[in-house]
């Protein structure tokens, strides 16, 4: 079974066990191990993935060019695989990552970088994954700022990877997993203020 660790600001690390329900006094994350309300599915609109496997940034594969802070995303599979590769800092207002079947996938990579969500309530939907992966070079953060929840969906998939450094996870807002999260990563950290409510599966 896997770790998780809960920071203080201070960066004092409490590993904790996600097969009970962990509330850490004094620390500014909160576990719980309760029951969630599932959100229906969510619209796929905004500024829209439209290539098959490429880079984040390249801009002919979005519908609106590259997306900015003031963009709502969408990531979607409807016949064909789609994945794509961040490997800068990004920020968006919020995004939708959703697949059509188990081998119709949408997949985020968001490789040593920071993806922050502003504004904009965020879903992992059914055969959709979300993959925060470190490497040699650096960390991995995805960020949700204050009043923010990002919703792993029944079906989705939300993942840490990599063998070095660390992979957080939130910061001020919340994550509610009602799906999947395999926290396969060398350390896997619920970040700073983030409420984090399970129902689903934390491997």
């Amino acid at each position: 079974m896997s770790k998780v660790q809960l920071l203080r600001p201070a960066l004092r690390r409490v590993a904790v066990s996600l097969l009970a329900c962990a509330l850490v006094l004094g620390t500014m994350a909160v576990v719980s191990l309760v029951a969630a309300t599932s959100a229906s599915a969510q619209s796929c609109t905004g500024d829209t993935w439209t290539g098959t496997s490429g880079s984040w940034t390249d801009s002919s594969d979005w519908s609106e060019g590259v997306p900015t802070s003031a963009d709502a995303v969408c990531i979607e599979a409807t016949s064909s695989p789609v994945s794509v590769a961040m490997s800068s800092n990004e920020t968006v207002e919020s995004i939708v990552v959703v697949g059509s079947s188990a081998t119709d996938t949408a997949t985020l990579d968001v490789e040593a970088s920071t993806f922050a969500l502003t504004t904009g309530d965020s879903y992992v939907e059914s055969d959709g994954i979300v993959d925060v992966e470190t490497t040699s070079s650096g960390n991995a953060q995805l960020e949700d700022s204050s009043g923010v929840t990002l919703e792993v969906e029944s079906g989705g998939q939300l993942d840490t990877s990599g063998t070095a450094n660390i992979a957080y996870l939130g910061y001020q807002g919340a994550i509610v997993n009602d799906g999947t999260m395999e926290l396969a990563a060398a350390t896997s950290v619920f970040w700073n203020d983030v409420d984090v409510t399970n129902s689903g599966t934390i491997d």
